[in-house]
């Protein structure tokens, strides 16, 4: 079997998987920006991956620092007998 060309991976500080940042107008017209780490998972492994972010004394590190930590997980749903689509869970930890 031929080598991955990819690295191995690491959560960025033990739980984040996508950087996002975002400018968010304030009520008084300021720009205040806001940065996110969001950790992706499948729907099966939501509270798994819950856990471990709450374990990780990082997170609380980077909430303190006013980083907001999501956690993403997919799965897919839908009335029994018909079409499934993947649906996405979003918690902010």
């Amino acid at each position: 079997m031929p080598k991955s060309p990819f690295p191995i991976t690491k959560d960025a500080f033990g739980f984040g998987d996508l950087l996002a940042a975002k400018n968010q107008t304030t009520r008084m017209g300021a720009a205040m920006p806001t940065i996110a780490l969001v950790q992706v998972t499948s729907g099966s492994h939501h509270d798994a991956r819950k856990d471990k972010i709450l374990a990780e004394p990082l997170a609380q590190k980077w909430k303190d620092a006013g980083g907001v930590i999501l956690l993403h997980s997919w799965s897919k749903k839908g009335p029994r007998g018909k079409r499934k689509t993947w649906t996405l869970r979003e918690e902010v930890i």
